[in-house]
């Protein structure tokens, strides 16, 4: 039997997968289901390195070994060329905080970095601007994939990312606490309502594309 694990940082992004597949959601952050020779879990773990890394590990604990763990996500693009839907693929990933990489094996050049926070409009220039000089094209900014890619490498995981743009360079994003509490949010800073309302689209958007990819691994 072949053991996925199929993780998301977001439960909305989660909920997309799960609908996709037909299965039902539960009140939990986790489902499981065996289709072939295939058993599969799907999870979300949680948003920013802390809550990923700690969600992740308590969901390890609870199923057998996975022979692959997949991380499925939305990213903010970086690259002017890259738009929402768009599939992101790289081979190096940069914690902006540390300037670490971690090169990954596969036949795409480009860069992945890992920031700290929701990367809006001028963080994302930023980041162009400090990995311009580099040989390969800075694709998107996200959360948590240096941390995912770390953590599965130094516990001996295979893995694989596959991840979309939800955000492109000249969106705008919500100035409040992005995803902490969007219902406290929007009633605080209603102006940011049709914000939150794009970005929650781009991230369905993104998913849904990543699901062409993981297709290949798992048919519908």
């Amino acid at each position: 039997m072949n053991r996925i694990l199929i993780i998301t940082a977001a439960r909305i992004e989660l909920d997309v997968i799960l609908k996709h597949y037909k299965i039902k959601r539960n009140k939990s952050n986790m489902v499981e289901m065996k289709k072939n020779d295939k058993e599969i879990t799907f999870a979300y773990a949680g948003i920013g390195q802390q809550s990923f890394i700690k969600g992740l590990k308590k969901i390890l604990n609870k199923i057998k070994k996975p022979d692959s763990i997949l991380l499925i996500g939305s990213s903010g693009a970086i690259s002017p060329y890259y738009k929402t839907g768009d599939i992101c693929q790289a081979d190096l990933i940069i914690n902006a905080k540390t300037n670490e990489i971690i090169k990954l094996e596969n036949d795409f050049k480009g860069i992945f970095v890992t920031s700290e926070k929701l990367a809006n409009h001028e963080e994302k220039i930023k980041l162009l601007d400090a990995y311009k000089n580099l040989d390969r094209e800075v694709i998107a900014v996200d959360m948590e994939t240096f941390h995912f890619a770390r953590y599965c490498k130094e516990n001996k995981y295979n893995f694989k990312i596959i991840r979309a743009v939800s955000d492109d360079l000249e969106s705008k994003l919500p100035d409040s606490h992005f995803f902490k509490n969007v219902y406290l949010n929007c009633f605080l800073h209603p102006s940011e309502i049709v914000l939150y309302g794009k970005i929650f689209w781009g991230i369905r958007k993104a998913i849904k594309s990543c699901l062409k990819e993981l297709e290949i691994i798992i048919p519908v």
